[in-house]
């Protein structure tokens, strides 16, 4: 396909965003400072910026064209790239004060010296005699300009404000969740023709959503545990990637998780999935996670 094709345009200034992403997160050390609050505008761009260039949109359109997924691929991998680099610095980023940022930052850096030098000039001409070569009504006018200066500032500062408050949230949670819901719409429009067999038991939308949830609850970390492995897992297959971390919540990951996803094949084979999960995920015994898989709900 010919790179003058729209659609390879917009994906490739979608990758150009995300890439600009990684350079930014890659270096970010999340300091209270003048150049936090730059890197922190560049995100709520990028983020603006990714949801303009409708993802959907051009999935649909590369299924009309018949594109193939290999065109898709460098955009999942950066995402990965993305996750991780956020996964790295999430101690930092739930500790961050945004707010701070944004009130003893951010607003002094644009406005306290304006405001000051507007107070100053206001006040000299305030505290000034009237010279007699100039006349009261001149004078008055002068007291006037100084006074609608400041009142200038002070609206443009206001006004600043009112377009700029999205600046107080985190959005490196909400670049990581929209990222998570591409990638899931990318399975989705294009499964893993090579990874899913007939015989298998679970669907890939519903295992990835499984995978989304271990994610959240910080069963693990991506980097350490593959889609395509919990895939293969989950499905009594071996996986091609070893699994050496340590697997935790495991409660919380058997329900509701897990128990709504199999909730309803047959019991010998929900312990057949389990007993496989507890083999390669390393777990010690198949006991934590069988009881909480069994018990109702409503008793956790």
């Amino acid at each position: 396909m010919s790179l003058d094709n729209p659609l390879l345009k917009h994906l490739n200034e979608y990758l150009k965003i995300l890439k600009e992403l990684s350079n930014l997160l890659d270096t970010d050390s999340l300091q209270q400072n003048t150049y936090q609050c730059i890197r922190q505008e560049s995100y709520a761009k990028a983020f603006s910026d990714l949801k303009k260039l409708d993802i959907d949109a051009l999935l649909i359109t590369g299924q009309a064209e018949s594109l193939s997924k290999k065109v898709f691929l460098n955009i999942l991998k950066q995402i990965e790239v993305i996750n991780k680099l956020i996964e790295d610095k999430d101690e930092l980023i739930t500790h961050f004060d945004f707010i701070h940022l944004y009130d003893k930052v951010l607003l002094p850096k644009m406005f306290e010296n304006k405001i000051l030098i507007a107070r100053q000039d206001l006040k000299e001409i305030q505290e000034k005699e009237k010279p007699i070569w100039v006349s009261q009504c001149e004078f008055d006018e002068d007291k006037k300009y100084w006074e609608k200066e400041l009142y200038r500032v002070l609206a443009e500062r206001d006004t600043y404000i009112q377009d700029n408050v999205h600046l107080i949230q985190n959005y490196y949670y909400k670049i990581r969740d929209y990222l998570l819901t591409v990638k899931e719409d990318i399975y989705a429009y294009y499964p893993e023709d090579r990874l899913r067999l007939e015989s298998d038991l679970f669907e890939i939308k519903d295992v990835l959503k499984l995978y989304n949830s271990a994610l959240e609850l910080k069963c693990f970390k991506e980097g350490d545990l593959a889609f395509e492995d919990f895939y293969l897992v989950l499905n009594l297959r071996e996986p091609k990637t070893q699994f050496d971390s340590a697997f935790k919540q495991i409660s919380k990951f058997a329900q509701p998780p897990l128990y709504e996803m199999m909730k309803d094949i047959e019991k010998d084979v929900r312990n057949k999935v389990i007993e496989f999960i507890v083999l390669k995920f390393k777990l010690k015994s198949a006991l934590t996670i069988s009881k909480r898989f069994y018990k109702p709900a409503e008793e956790i």
